[in-house]
């Protein structure tokens, strides 16, 4: 599933390629991809026909694109399969897996496609986030569906010390508190193995064995890890994810102990090691990360 990376450097395509463009047709089927619309694909179609893209806006794993004369946006979710593609110009030739299909004014179109359909199309109204970033005026509004998802660590919204607040005493381990959306979204299995890793803290320790400080760096590393694979266009381990454009990401190239079990630990030449925690693996050093 592509994580925070990874959908950033799609929104930041789908951005630039497409804000200010009018959506002049649009067509959709009926699949699972628009479950969460109580009119399914009609939802959406009625959404985006004959407006203008204003932008795209994300939220951990999640992206939106906000449209014209509407306080309704269109929340995509990849899932593990899903990509959106744009093509500066309209293809004739029908593709295999495309649910949803815009065309814009200017000739080019937008390609929502995903073979396995776990992501999700969904219609949804803007709300202010919560909690609020301080001053007013720069409170910031996500859709109303993204309610329960925590604020990621490369936006403003993030607070060490709320979070702190209120997970200083669970006896959780840290892989599982790093990958709740709830607490901390954008954050999947790839870059909470390469965090943990950077902070010497083995995902099986429980939180409440941590300091505030310890948690503060853990979080500090997982958005610098991110922000390292954002430069990179993401990570790609294999066709599913590519950015707007259909380019894959190179990030894993540069990867410390994720899917690296057996291979020499980069800080202490040790051997790398793997674990199931949650039925998610974990790969650490087991001499850097006790």
């Amino acid at each position: 599933m592509p994580e925070l990376p990874e959908v950033e450097t799609i929104r930041q395509g789908l951005e630039a390629h497409t804000t200010g463009k009018e959506v002049i047709s649009a067509k959709a089927d009926d699949s699972r991809l628009f479950r969460n619309n109580s009119s399914g694909s009609e939802a959406v179609l009625n959404l985006v026909s004959n407006r203008t893209i204003t932008g795209w806006e994300r939220r951990g794993k999640f992206m939106w694109m906000g449209l014209s004369d509407t306080d309704e946006v269109l929340v995509t979710h990849l899932g593990m399969s899903g990509q959106v593609l744009y093509d500066s110009h309209e293809k004739a030739s029908p593709q295999k897996h495309v649910h949803l299909q815009l065309t814009l004014a200017d000739g080019s179109s937008l390609r929502f496609k995903d073979p396995r359909t776990f992501g999700h199309l969904t219609v949804s109204k803007l709300i202010q986030a919560q909690p609020q970033p301080q001053p007013r005026t720069q409170r910031r509004l996500i859709p109303e569906i993204l309610a329960h998802i925590g604020p990621d660590p490369l936006e403003g919204a993030w607070d060490s010390n709320v979070s702190w607040e209120k997970l200083r005493s669970s006896t959780r381990k840290v892989k599982m508190v790093l990958l709740d959306q709830q607490v901390v979204s954008g954050i999947g299995n790839i870059y909470a193995d390469e965090a943990l890793f950077r902070s010497g803290i083995h995902g099986l320790r429980e939180l409440r064995s941590l300091e505030l400080a310890q948690w503060e760096t853990l979080i500090g590393n997982a958005a610098a890890v991110m922000r390292e694979a954002l430069a990179q266009g993401g990570t790609s381990f294999d066709a599913q994810y590519v950015d707007a454009e259909g380019n894959p990401g190179y990030f894993a190239r540069s990867l410390d102990v994720y899917g690296r079990k057996g291979q020499p630990c980069v800080k202490c030449a040790g051997t790398l090691s793997r674990v199931v925690i949650g039925g998610r693996s974990h790969f650490y050093c087991s001499t850097c990360q006790r």
